[in-house]
């Protein structure tokens, strides 16, 4: 059984775009491709939240627990 814990939101406009690929997609419009991680901390009094990306991390993500 799963259950839902926490949602994640990040900001993925600090990644600069020239290091974002783009894809055609089926509908011939361009999209970006973007591979990515979210990196958690666990500390004794919070968790922290963290965008990676190519191995560089872009700071903070909001999480809200459900």
């Amino acid at each position: 059984r799963v259950s839902k814990l926490v949602e994640v939101s990040a900001n993925l406009g600090r990644i600069p775009r020239r290091k974002l690929p783009s894809v055609l997609g089926a509908d011939g419009h361009a999209y970006y491709k973007i591979n990515f991680a979210i990196e958690i901390t666990y500390c004794s009094a919070y968790t922290k939240y963290e965008l990676i990306h190519d191995n560089i991390n872009y700071g903070p993500v909001t999480a809200e627990y459900v």
